[in-house]
């Protein structure tokens, strides 16, 4: 979360659809855990990182799943968001290499 810079890009990944991304409009800094957590991640710490965030949801979802042929070369080989049969890794944060879809 402290390597994130203004102007990064941020996939928005869940239920295995990229369905939001975002632009990074702050570096990390230290926040409470929301509220609307509740008592999920109840051992994690009551400060954590946050970053401000202005994401655009996409009309039409990515299931990065069924392009890993293409995805592959731009993942890192240790710590890959994906993995090999394109399930996620439950990670919060990962780094891929270029742009990846285009039109």
């Amino acid at each position: 979360m402290r390597e994130v810079s203004p102007g990064d890009l941020i996939f928005s990944y869940c239920d295995t659809y990229i369905r939001a991304i975002g632009i990074a409009q702050s570096t990390a800094y230290e926040a409470p855990k929301p509220l609307e957590f509740g008592n999920v991640g109840a051992y994690w710490d009551v400060i954590g990182w946050r970053i401000k965030v202005h994401f655009t949801e996409l009309h039409n979802v990515i299931r990065p799943m069924e392009h890993m042929v293409r995805l592959h070369a731009y993942l890192p080989k240790k710590y890959s968001p994906l993995r090999s049969n394109g399930h996620g890794q439950g990670g919060f944060k990962s780094e891929v290499q270029h742009p990846v879809f285009s039109e």
